[in-house]
């Protein structure tokens, strides 16, 4: 059967289309990759190179600090680093670790096909960094070659999942050597029903079955160790899990609102004038319930959204003014206001975007008074 010229030359155009498409993906994701690559290099970012022999977390002051004694910036949604508009970060986990960052938060979820824990901003189909388990691995290879270096994980439970599917990530990935287990544990209160990667126009998703009571102590917040402690016992990673954590069968995933309450995420006004507890929710709270959770450590997320054709993004323009502690929007303004509405009692966790753009570490050194 011959072709007549008219078909001949639709398949020869609708060839050339795909081809053309095909060659200009190509060179679109190369240029992001290329962007990204070069960033940190254009970009210099300091590092601090750990000391093997004094100093913990790079400042001999935190040695006899308690953990709960210390203030810490750290990279919100620290898997996702680039330049799309999407991403929080603009360095990879591991060059974050050698800035400085002790304290890493990152959002997982359960991959539709595969069914593997990963590193998914809201959905896995809207970004995927790749495997928890391979983050894990890049996590564990940087603390073997940094031993006076103490870090904190916090991951998001998008999905619910039990804690088992975490721990068994946790096994494969060798990190579990390094994970702080507290002398007392309990069950975790009944979470609330809005999650950190939850869209506010979204309705709140079935909470889990609340957990029985608890069959232990409750940690007292007094019985943190000492960084140094935690160092010569080899305990240098603390793990938070912010929904379906359960202190009696997985000790060393810890319930985030057992031990932290956050302010409001997802801001969008510039100079973040809310402190109030947003989660855990105190909506139906008795007096004396949320006079509890306000003892506990806190987490101030400081990092601005701004919307694009209606959908909230990173607000990467703004970034160096959101990170500086002096200045409208700035850290030291917000702290500052958390600090008065909460009895002077400072916040442990400062949660930032682009933690490389604004001069972390004057901010963490005047939250800890000590300088860099």
């Amino acid at each position: 059967m011959r072709l007549g010229k008219t078909e001949i030359r639709l398949r020869v155009l609708l060839n050339y289309s795909l081809l053309s498409g095909l060659c200009i993906y190509l060179i679109i994701t190369t240029s992001l990759n290329l962007a990204t690559t070069l960033y940190p290099i254009i970009h210099h970012i300091p590092t601090q190179l750990a000391d093997n022999t004094t100093g913990c977390n790079g400042h001999p002051e935190y040695c006899s600090r308690t953990y709960d004694n210390i203030s810490q910036i750290g990279t919100h949604d620290s898997a996702f680093y680039g330049i799309m508009p999407s991403n929080d970060q603009n360095v990879d986990v591991t060059m974050q670790l050698n800035a400085g960052i002790r304290f890493l938060q990152a959002q997982t979820h359960r991959t539709a096909i595969t069914k593997q824990l990963s590193m998914c901003h809201t959905s896995c189909a809207e970004d995927d960094a790749g495997p928890l388990e391979g983050y894990l691995i890049t996590v564990k290879q940087w603390l073997d070659k940094h031993p006076n270096e103490v870090l904190t994980l916090l991951l998001t439970n998008g999905d619910y999942l039990d804690v088992g599917a975490f721990d068994e990530v946790f096994i494969r990935s060798g990190i579990l050597k390094y994970a702080y287990i507290p002398s007392s544990t309990a069950s975790p209160p009944p979470p609330s029903r809005r999650r950190r990667d939850d869209p506010a126009s979204l309705p709140s998703p079935t909470p889990p079955t609340t957990p029985p009571p608890p069959t232990t102590t409750p940690p007292d917040p007094s019985v943190w160790p000492t960084l140094q402690q935690m160092i010569t016992s080899s305990q240098r990673l603390v793990i938070f899990l912010d929904y379906g954590a359960s202190p009696t069968s997985v000790p060393y995933i810890l319930d985030e609102f057992t031990h932290f309450w956050e302010t409001a995420f997802d801001v969008t006004t510039p100079f973040f004038p809310s402190c109030a507890i947003d989660r855990p929710s105190t909506i139906s709270s008795t007096a004396a319930e949320i006079a509890a959770i306000e003892q506990r450590m806190y987490i101030v997320n400081h990092y601005l959204d701004t919307e694009v054709l209606g959908v909230a993004v990173p607000d990467r323009r703004d970034a160096g003014r959101t990170n500086a502690w002096d200045g409208e929007g700035g850290v030291g303004g917000h702290v500052g206001r958390c600090e008065m509405l909460h009895g002077g009692k400072k916040p442990r966790v400062v949660l930032v975007d682009y933690f490389d753009v604004g001069g972390w570490r004057e901010v963490e050194g005047r939250l800890n008074g000590i300088q860099w």
